[in-house]
């Protein structure tokens, strides 16, 4: 029987479900423990120090998964738009962002300092990377280097705010890095209204050859749960002079002894629809 990958596209209030739902790796949006952005808030140290105990908390009370979250992480440099990798009841790691955008409605570069080391874990016979947003639109590291440490699997944490049309702009590009790395890409989106802007979910997980296997739907919160054989994800590494990969001493199970879930139909919205979804969910949220 062969071995699966569950992982899981979600929010955080979706926790006991995926564990319920046998999930072994589960991501969450960018930011999502400060919301996004959090703008001016990033300058009171009180908000950072907060936010950085709400992971602290969270970390003991997680025993399942394997989950990815977005945080503000700090060191005596400054702050970072950063990930921690969660599992048994432990902080295992921390992603930080490297390009960070300053265009549009981001300002990221006022506040946060640039990550500069890729992250991959290894869990059992498979090996995935943790990138944040901007990361993925750009040809070449952090993606690429994952890749060539042996990641068959990326989870793209994101919060990408919503204009016609967008989802459509976010699968060209993240096709794009599949096909160039030969991975997989799981990107989470965040959903909900933060002032002027309007974050519309629609994750989704796309193969190696830049189709999209299942995504979540739009403007709605939602855990989205994708058995992937984990032969598709196996990788031979390729010898990275100051590389190092962080053993999670997980492993998928045995197919058969999950309850096998459906398989997500990619449903897109009429030009409509999108525009009454948006405003709605931007004026109750």
């Amino acid at each position: 029987m062969k071995k699966i990958i569950r992982i899981g596209l979600a929010h955080l209030s979706f926790i006991e479900k995926a564990r319920e739902e046998q999930v072994d790796i589960l991501s969450f949006p960018e930011l999502v423990i400060t919301g996004y952005p959090p703008e001016d808030l990033l300058l009171k140290k009180g908000f950072i120090e907060a936010n950085m105990r709400a992971v602290e908390d969270l970390a003991p009370k997680i025993d399942g998964p394997v989950v990815i979250l977005g945080f503000v992480d700090s060191s005596a440099r400054g702050i970072y738009n950063a990930a921690a990798i969660i599992y048994k009841r432990r902080i295992r790691g921390v992603y930080r962002k490297k390009f960070l955008p300053n265009y549009g409605v981001f300002d990221e570069k006022r506040y946060f300092i640039a990550g500069e080391r890729p992250r991959v874990f290894r869990f059992g016979e498979i090996a995935f990377g943790v990138a944040i947003c901007e990361d993925t639109w750009f040809k070449g590291p952090p993606i690429s280097t994952m890749a060539m440490m042996g990641a068959g699997l990326i989870f793209n944490i994101n919060a990408s705010p919503y204009h016609m049309g967008k989802i459509y702009d976010r699968e060209d590009i993240v096709r794009k890095r599949t096909r160039e790395n030969h991975v997989f890409i799981a990107y989470t989106n965040l959903v909900g209204g933060q002032d002027e802007l309007v974050f519309d979910g629609q994750s989704f997980v796309m193969d190696r050859s830049g189709s999209v296997i299942a995504s979540s739907p739009a403007f709605e919160e939602d855990l989205l749960v994708v058995d992937i054989d984990q032969s598709e994800l196996t990788k031979s590494p390729l010898g990275i002079k100051g590389a190092s990969i962080t053993g999670l001493a997980g492993s998928a199970k045995d197919g058969s002894l999950k309850k096998p879930v459906d398989v997500r139909p990619v449903i897109r919205l009429d030009r409509a629809e999108e525009i009454y979804r948006a405003l709605k969910l931007g004026l109750h949220d």
